[in-house]
């Protein structure tokens, strides 16, 4: 149900973005310490909800990340990952 929520164009509080970064954490896709992202995790991660297919590049991509707010940062990526994914399949559907 998240997924439906991501590609906003913001999400005005706080406390939703900090939700969205403590999932990251929990699922073992960023580390909070320094702030990185595992794009290998997160690809594995999402891979499922696709049928395998390969989200490597995407989260590669959306991973490189310098807020200093690890909670803008989650937040970034995952609007990020879902944006990207929703462009290329607009462009799979078009041609």
């Amino acid at each position: 149900m998240i997924v439906k929520f991501l590609p906003r164009p913001s999400i005005p509080t706080v406390c939703p973005q900090c939700f969205l970064r403590c999932v990251l954490q929990t699922l073992e896709i960023a580390t909070m310490d320094d702030g990185k992202i595992d794009p290998a995790r997160a690809a594995s991660f999402f891979a499922e909800e696709r049928d395998g297919e390969d989200v490597v590049e995407i989260a590669t991509v959306c991973a490189q990340r310098d807020e200093d707010n690890h909670c803008e940062m989650a937040y970034n990526f995952l609007k990020c990952l879902f944006s990207m994914e929703i462009e290329r399949n607009n462009k799979k559907t078009q041609t």
